[in-house]
């Protein structure tokens, strides 16, 4: 068998995409199983949600977590945590649809909606609300830990806001402010 120039440089073609679509290969193997997990925690989070589980919540974000709701105000992990212990923070109902994770290394984006069914002490007791929300994701030491989220109401809802008196009063509990 007799080997050409032409034939040579064929196969060192071949070599090289098999070289290089092996790593990428790998690479979106590694961020599919990142979703896949990611999905997984956020149907923990949204059962513990209901469930008012504290301790579950606190596994889920990292220390420095902080959400903005749906009324715009900005809560830090422990104020939060502090009015889902309260039960001022109460949920009858939640069911959230992720319509976009994205994973990048050890962060990951995560959008979509959610409708939740609002208890507790809630000054929208009683009522059902349509969100959007957006969520970070960070991997730290190996796990995966939400540190941001904000959410807001979907434009058919947004008389909700005209119905809703400041829950800034439900925040007294932890004494935490932010810098203005």
């Amino acid at each position: 068998m007799s080997w050409s120039f032409k034939g040579f440089a064929m196969a060192g073609v071949a070599m090289t995409a098999v070289v290089i679509a092996r790593p990428q290969r790998a690479r979106r193997s590694a961020e599919a199983a990142a979703e896949r997990h990611l999905r997984k925690l956020n149907e923990e989070e949204v059962a513990a949600f209901l469930r008012g589980d504290c301790a579950a919540l606190a596994s889920l974000w990292a220390k420095e977590f902080v959400a903005t709701n749906a009324l715009h105000q900005l809560f830090s992990r422990r104020q939060l945590l502090d009015l889902i212990e309260s039960r001022a923070l109460a949920m009858t109902s939640f069911t959230r649809q992720i319509e976009y994770l994205r994973v990048q290394g050890d962060v990951a984006v995560i959008a979509g909606r959610e409708t939740i069914g609002w208890g507790g002490q809630m000054p929208n007791k009683g009522m059902i609300d349509d969100l959007r929300f957006t969520a970070v994701w960070r991997k730290q030491a190996g796990v995966w830990r939400a540190i941001v989220r904000h959410a807001s109401l979907l434009p058919q809802d947004h008389d909700a806001m005209r119905r809703l008196p400041s829950f800034e009063a439900g925040l007294v509990a932890s004494g935490e402010r932010f810098p203005a």
